[in-house]
């Protein structure tokens, strides 16, 4: 498929609804991954409505211009990918990351990331750094960091159920009740699913665009005579 030249902008609020609908389209096969890696008994403790919390997520990232800077991806007119970005100290690192489908392996997440790049040199950046997930589903967003010249680290996260959460759920199914939707102390935001920090509550950590069963710690080269340092951190990335 042909390169698409896209405008890179920064985010505007008529972009909010165009962003919230293609980063659900481009994370909904992470989440099918997701649920295949992790099965049904952990699946659902962690993501009871991912569609839902990845939404507000989304939408808190690009509203907090004061933490987070979000660049978009226009082509025609039309929204098709975007970047959210957080400068912390000496390091920049990418939160959020997601290109609408239609329009993934034409070269727009390696144009976001690249303008993300230039602008975290500009401001005085000696770092980059991304997370994203080690399944298949998060491979687009692989190649999208490999493209940019990051580095990637291995890293692996084990998840299990317990068995209290176990009898609970064999018991709603032979009742033929349905779990109730749970709290922020249970679910996974986008504000969490990649933010790299902790989010509303801080009692669990939140992973942008998820937490991952396997993940990948990727660091920049692209920016110039840096000491390249990688350190673990929580958050993910679809690209």
């Amino acid at each position: 498929m042909s390169k698409a030249q896209v405008r890179i902008r920064p985010f505007v609020e008529s972009d909010l609804s165009e962003i919230v609908e293609l980063s659900l389209l481009a994370w909904e096969p992470v989440f099918e991954s997701f649920e295949r890696v992790l099965g049904p008994s952990i699946f659902p403790i962690l993501y009871p409505d991912w569609r839902n919390s990845q939404a507000e997520g989304v939408e808190g990232a690009c509203r907090a211009t004061d933490k987070y800077h979000t660049l978009v991806a226009e082509l025609d007119g039309r929204v098709v990918g975007f970047l959210a970005y957080e400068l912390k100290g000496e390091t920049g690192e990418v939160v959020l990351l997601a290109v609408h489908p239609e329009f993934q392996r034409r070269g727009i997440a390696t144009q976001l990331n690249q303008a993300a790049l230039d602008e975290m040199k500009a401001a005085g950046m000696k770092m980059a750094v991304a997370e994203t997930g080690g399944e298949d589903g998060h491979a687009p967003a692989r190649r999208a960091y490999e493209k940019a010249g990051y580095t990637g680290l291995p890293i692996v996260r084990y998840f299990k159920a317990s068995s209290l959460a176990q009898r609970q759920r064999l018991h709603r199914r032979a009742r033929g009740g349905r779990r109730k939707p749970c709290g922020d102390k249970i679910s996974r935001t986008t504000l969490p699913t990649g933010l790299g920090s902790q989010g509303p509550d801080s009692s669990l950590p939140l992973l942008c665009g998820p937490l991952r069963p396997l993940r990948w710690r990727t660091v920049s080269s692209r920016l110039a005579d840096l000491d390249l340092v990688s350190h673990d951190s929580r958050a993910t990335v679809r690209a």
